[in-house]
């Protein structure tokens, strides 16, 4: 059996299941990933899949006391991030922390304009945290997605239902829709151009293609 966990801010796995535990919908489970134990709520059954990591238990008290534990500390470290960025003057916002299950490792999530060197953010956070730490920059269409925001279209954006990888939009594929490039409607709450202009993209070029080899052949 194969289950669909999400952990971590909407990040999700799929997990295999050993005989002998009975999933359900909405449970949650502790498994296991390449960096360690992780813990995650069991959004889906399927019956195959592709998976990446494998359930151990199905979380007992302890576990859920423990998780608890970490989502406290968690929060503690995230406020002292923001404080200690301001401190430095360090160019990026911090968004979110997580510590894994098994405290074996810290990531920070951050915003940034460049690439930013952060050593001495870590010698900090070293100071208060013993395992392993890892900052991690985003992209603001990344970043885009943790406000479940509405389009212009009125629909929820894009990015936090369905859509899994960014492909790049550039003022080519708005040329090649005939579209104008001075109207705000072509962005999106992350400030960048709306995804959307892509999914008819290819419509587009085979149409050109066509009307191209008309009129040459035509002439």
């Amino acid at each position: 059996m194969i289950c669909e966990l999400e952990f971590e801010e909407g990040e999700k796995v799929f997990s295999s299941c050993p005989i002998g535990i009975q999933l359900t919908l909405g449970a949650l489970a502790v498994f296991k990933s390449n960096g360690g134990e992780e813990m995650g709520k069991i959004i889906k059954i399927l019956n195959s899949g592709k998976v990446s990591t494998a359930i151990i238990r199905l979380a007992n008290q302890e576990d859920i006391e423990n998780n608890i534990k970490n989502e406290k500390e968690k929060t503690e470290i995230y406020k002292l991030c923001r404080e200690k960025v301001k401190e430095l003057g360090i160019p990026i916002k911090v968004i979110s922390t997580h510590i894994q299950f098994d405290k074996s490792l810290l990531k920070v999530k951050f915003l940034a304009k460049k690439r930013i060197g952060l050593k001495r953010l870590m010698h900090e956070l070293a100071k208060i945290y013993k395992g392993r730490i890892e900052f991690h920059q985003i992209g603001v269409r990344t970043y885009a997605k943790r406000f479940d925001a509405f389009g212009v279209c009125g629909k929820r954006i894009c990015c936090a239902t369905f859509l899994k990888e960014f492909e790049p939009i550039t003022i080519g594929t708005i040329k090649l829709q005939s579209l104008s490039c001075g109207t705000g409607k072509l962005t999106g709450v992350c400030g960048r151009l709306m995804c959307c202009l892509a999914y008819e993209k290819k419509h587009y070029e085979e149409e050109k293609k066509r009307y191209e080899e008309e009129k040459k052949s035509n002439t």
